[in-house]
């Protein structure tokens, strides 16, 4: 049985997502929206720590979920999550990079060149 997502905000980024992968022919916009509608305990929490493992300078960065803010990272980091912890947010910034919603990331790379999904 498909699960039925219940947050509106949710529910129209993974719309959104399915909608630009096929204008776009790009998979990783589904890739991401398949793993968007997980429950919310089965969803990704990322740490700074691990993007900053698992990362590499000038890449993209997605997180089917949720960013938090243990450890530091030391390049300026493109990520977009569904959301961040407010450390997160500001640790993100402080490095120098940008913390996008899905539809920011998406406007400024509708194809998907050089995304890592992590989560």
């Amino acid at each position: 049985m498909k699960r039925k997502v219940t947050d509106m905000e949710l529910a129209e980024t993974i719309n959104y997502l399915k909608h630009v992968s096929t204008v776009e022919n790009v998979n990783i916009w589904v890739d991401l929206s398949e793993r968007l509608t997980k429950s919310c305990n089965n969803r990704a929490e990322i740490n700074l720590k691990k993007i900053n493992m698992h990362g590499k300078e000038g890449e993209y960065i997605a997180v089917p979920g949720k960013v938090l803010g243990t450890g530091v990272i030391s390049y300026p980091f493109k990520i977009a999550a569904y959301k961040f912890s407010s450390s997160a947010k500001i640790k993100i910034e402080k490095a120098g990079g940008k913390a996008y919603s899905f539809r920011d990331l998406v406007a400024e790379n509708p194809k998907g060149k050089n995304v890592r999904i992590l989560g």
